[in-house]
């Protein structure tokens, strides 16, 4: 038995023969660009002693080799047609073992020149005027090959979920590992790691072995298609699966970069209907309050509230996301430490510059921070139970000051201003 790819046209014998021929490097339509594949294909069907026949037509395309030797190195040269050529059985190497190397080159080959190209498993070749066909023995890889060709080549697959027509396809994970498709033709797959889905990419780059060139740059352009969604209903889905596994070791999603692009306005129709947690957040949290919520990713929900200023995220609504805050109810014994503390500042000069901030309670992730200014409130940390009240007094003055001016922490604009005050003070001789 064979496995037959034929195709419309008549393949020239110089597409075995001549390196780096390629008509197609400049056709973003194509896969193919470098023109050696199909040496690299006779090449590896050789080495692996695998029968096969290629026709022209009617007239077949004769391949064997001979031995030979370069600097001590024994190697099989390829002859065509009894013409001997500068290829060896060697080319390509690991890049190039089993079956799938060739039969997807083979394959694409055939789909560059004749969209209708076919695969068919026959029991004898069948040559044919104005086509050309390849016949690969059925070995079982071959046979496997054949029977599951969605998962190398997306285009025979009903699973699609969405489509971006710059970017590429989003399919359902028809099996637990990694699986991106560069064109439609596998490029990328990880047993190791557990997907939400599988993805077909237009615009990662490959290298000549056919394979992802860089993870990194595959890893952006399926953040890029994620984000580019357009369909509420595969959001809700992705979510809601990278929330339930969030804790899976090897997910491959949570660990994109939510960096890559813009999310498309759908995100903020389904990220501002749900409760959303981020993950980091969730030590700070009391049990429950996490009840009902979408537990993602610090990154994913970063870059949301970066982008949706306006969305509401458990702890990220604050100005400064390195430290997030989670309202809590204060003490008692701090409730009273702050009102004396604001009767200490009423009796200043500077009750001139109070104006009744709204004042909010709670915890920062990050253990030096002790108050912060927001939108006219001052949220002051639960730490400061253990402060004297002049301390509390200070963190209350300063984001005061912050909410009056605008001005954020760490800058030279907020310095100059503190020197000012003080100035202008010690013209009056009295406190500010």
């Amino acid at each position: 038995m064979y496995l037959e790819i034929s195709s419309k046209g008549e393949i020239e014998v110089e597409a075995f023969t001549l390196m780096g021929n390629s008509t197609k490097r400049d056709d973003n339509t194509k896969v193919g660009q470098w023109g050696s594949g199909s040496k690299y294909s006779i090449a590896s069907m050789l080495n692996q002693n695998i029968n096969f026949k290629v026709f022209s037509g009617d007239t077949e395309i004769k391949f064997t080799t001979q031995n030979t030797s370069f600097r001590g190195t024994s190697l099989k040269q390829i002859y065509i047609n009894g013409e001997q050529t500068s290829l060896t059985t060697a080319m390509g190497h690991e890049d190039w073992l089993g079956v799938f190397p060739f039969l997807r080159e083979i394959y694409s080959n055939a789909l560059d020149e004749d969209k209708e190209a076919t695969l068919l498993k026959v029991s004898n070749p069948n040559p044919e005027i104005g086509k050309t066909k390849f016949y690969i023995e059925m070995t079982p890889a071959v046979q496997d090959f054949y029977e599951n060709l969605g998962m190398y080549f997306s285009g025979g697959r009903q699973d699609v979920l969405a489509t971006d027509i710059g970017r590429g396809s989003i399919f359902t994970a028809a099996r637990p590992e990694v699986t991106v498709y560069r064109k439609g033709i596998l490029a990328f797959s990880d047993k190791t790691q557990n997907p939400i889905f599988h993805y077909n990419l237009k615009n990662v780059l490959i290298n000549e072995s056919r394979v992802v060139k860089s993870e990194f740059d595959m890893r952006w352009e399926v953040t890029a298609i994620l984000k580019n969604l357009t369909d509420t209903t595969v959001i809700k889905m992705f979510l809601t699966e990278l929330s339930s596994r969030l804790l899976e070791k090897n997910l491959f999603e949570k660990r994109l970069s939510w960096s890559a692009s813009n999310f498309s306005p759908a995100w903020f129709e389904v990220a501002n209907s749900i409760k959303i947690v981020p993950d980091a957040v969730l030590p700070f949290l009391d049990n429950g309050e996490a009840n009902g919520g979408y537990i993602l990713p610090y990154d994913l929900c970063t870059q949301l509230k970066a982008q949706f200023k306006e969305l509401r995220i458990v702890g990220l609504d604050s100005d400064n996301v390195d430290a997030f805050f989670v309202e809590k109810e204060p003490s008692e014994d701090l409730l009273n430490k702050v009102i004396e503390a604001m009767a200490l500042l009423n009796n200043t000069n500077y009750k001139k510059r109070l104006d009744n901030p709204l004042l909010k309670y709670g915890q920062f992730s990050k253990e030096l921070v002790l108050g912060e200014a927001k939108n006219g409130e001052i949220r002051l940390s639960l730490k400061l139970e253990t402060e004297p009240v002049e301390s509390i007094a200070k963190v209350i003055i300063e984001e005061n000051e912050h909410n009056k001016t605008g001005y954020k922490d760490e800058t030279r604009v907020f310095q100059n201003h503190w020197i000012s005050l003080y100035f202008e003070s010690l013209k009056n001789n009295k406190p500010c």
